[in-house]
């Protein structure tokens, strides 16, 4: 919750000149990048709760991720 806050917060902020803050934010946007890598590839290994059954077969799992998440968070990865 604290890197969305961070995005939201900070990604407006850089279409603006801030001086030194400007060096810091950088090297905190290199974190919350990675962060959201990590998300999206953890996605993919993540079961699903199917009727109190939960399903880890990875084809599934990958069907059911890119059907909802998916395109939220390869958009954030592509706006950082």
């Amino acid at each position: 919750l604290m890197v969305v806050m961070f995005d939201v917060l900070t990604v407006p902020l850089q279409l603006f000149e801030l001086g030194g803050f400007t060096a810091a934010m950088d090297e905190i946007s290199k974190v919350t990048f990675g962060f959201w890598v990590i998300d999206l590839a953890l996605n993919f290994l993540t079961g699903l709760d199917r009727e109190g059954v939960i399903d880890i077969r990875p084809k599934e799992v990958a069907l059911a991720y890119l059907k909802s998440w998916f395109p939220i968070d390869f958009t954030i990865i592509l706006l950082d």
